[in-house]
């Protein structure tokens, strides 16, 4: 019976000036090179040819492992695989891996992600990519990050006290991560494994500050009587009229509006196609977004233009040529007026919001004669009023979402909200608002 090697007779093994070969068995050599180095070979037949196979050096490989790198190369072969090919193919797979990171994916899932999103928010996510999450797992081979690297990413950014952008940046993470699964990049997604709250406690989320209905009347007659720029002053009331948000009415260009309801008079313009459409590259939602414009809209619009008609925008700077009026200048225009931490820009969207949903509402004013007096509200479909906003309606699902869906009832019900918004502002301070 053939002897088997041991680490004894191994160690004691001498070069000679040419390669001397010890052999184990089962295929499973030791050469021993004239430098002195030993190395382990495994010889075997594939499709009927002889192939050598290297499974390292001794005594970094023990003959205990090397008996076991064989033993795995024979299990190989008896499935059908030469261990030769597999040990290219492993290789392959350890370059991919090192070339596969984090970053390398998450750019490539960004480059889909911002397709047909505004620019300026593609650019905030980018920036948070490479400020909170490029600097910590970016490097890693994608499928080397645990959940450990997501826990500890969130916590490094909520330790800033930055909870949003801690938020922010775990679901990312987890975009990332179920891009990578969908294209093969990764087969798992750590991100999915952990909860947010597990790792930080979100606070609940805040509404934007707004007053409520009771409170608009006196607001109305604020804004109309603001003594700072005429600019500012008509900004607000196209923001209380129209409830769109206030990036996307302080950077419309007057090329959004149509030339015909600047030049038509106010009796003979059709008020059933006077709509203002923002493309979707403006707004939040990839999608167009259509807004009705009620005869008191078009008339500011008609006073804006005196005013900015000769600019390219709306509501240009006053201060930076080619820019637009900031989100702050709104936002200081209310607190000037006595709103600090009342209402913002944004609060006009959820007065509308409320009001126009409500079930039914009665709302007694006092009359420039001092007398009491009731205004019945009507109730306006909550898809529609959604669909105003630039939501989705919870009733479909955003695929199947149409900007012009419900489009005769929000003409309507923005003519609606015109007319009572200036019946509040006329008729005084209004006492109760019953829902």
């Amino acid at each position: 019976m053939k002897q088997l090697l041991n680490d004894t007779a191994i160690k004691n093994a001498k070069p000679s000036d040419k390669t001397v070969k010890l052999t184990d068995g089962g295929g499973l050599s030791l050469f021993i090179e004239p430098n002195g180095s030993k190395r382990w070979r495994y010889r075997y037949k594939y499709n009927g040819k002889e192939q050598m196979l290297s499974l390292g050096i001794y005594p970094a490989v023990s003959l205990k492992e090397a008996r076991i790198a064989r033993d795995k190369a024979r299990e190989l072969l008896d499935q059908g695989t030469n261990p030769s090919t597999e040990r290219r193919q492993q290789k392959q797979n350890a370059i991919i891996a090192q070339t596969n990171t984090f970053k390398a994916v998450a750019l490539l899932w960004f480059e889909r992600w911002q397709k047909g999103r505004d620019s300026t928010y593609a650019d905030r996510a980018m920036r948070q990519l490479e400020k909170d999450i490029f600097p910590s797992i970016g490097h890693k081979p994608i499928n080397d990050v645990t959940t450990l690297n997501i826990v500890h990413l969130v916590e490094g950014v909520a330790k800033r006290g930055a909870l949003n952008m801690a938020e922010k940046a775990y679901v990312k993470c987890g975009q990332v991560f179920d891009y990578a699964l969908t294209f093969g990049y990764a087969t798992q997604n750590p991100a999915r494994m952990v909860k947010l709250s597990d790792i930080i406690t979100v606070p609940p989320a805040i509404n934007q500050a707004r007053i409520k209905i009771g409170e608009m009347p006196k607001l109305l007659q604020d804004i109309d009587t603001y003594n700072g720029n005429a600019l500012t002053r008509l900004a607000l009331r196209l923001m209380s009229l129209t409830f769109v948000r206030t990036k996307e009415l302080i950077e419309t260009p007057w090329s959004e509006i149509p030339p015909y309801i600047l030049d038509t008079p106010l009796s003979e313009i059709d008020y059933n196609n006077a709509v203002w459409e923002i493309p979707k590259e403006r707004m939040k939602l990839p999608r167009p977004h259509i807004v009705p414009l009620s005869r008191q809209t078009v008339q500011l619009l008609k006073e804006l233009h005196k005013l900015s008609g000769h600019n390219e925008y709306l509501f240009p700077s006053q201060n930076l040529r080619g820019k637009t009026m900031s989100n702050n200048t709104i936002l200081y225009a209310l607190y000037r007026m006595g709103y600090h931490s009342r209402m913002t820009g944004h609060g006009f969207r959820g007065v509308a919001s409320t009001f126009l949903k409500s079930d039914y509402v009665l709302t007694h004013v006092i009359n420039s004669m001092g007398e009491k007096e009731t205004l019945e509200v009507l109730r306006f479909n909550p898809d529609a009023v959604e669909l105003q906003l630039a939501h989705v309606p919870r009733s479909q699902v955003e695929g199947a979402y149409d900007h012009s869906e419900h489009l005769p009832i929000r003409i309507k019900m923005m003519q609606y909200w015109a007319d009572y918004l200036g019946k509040l502002q006329k008729q005084g301070e209004t006492i109760t608002a019953k829902v």
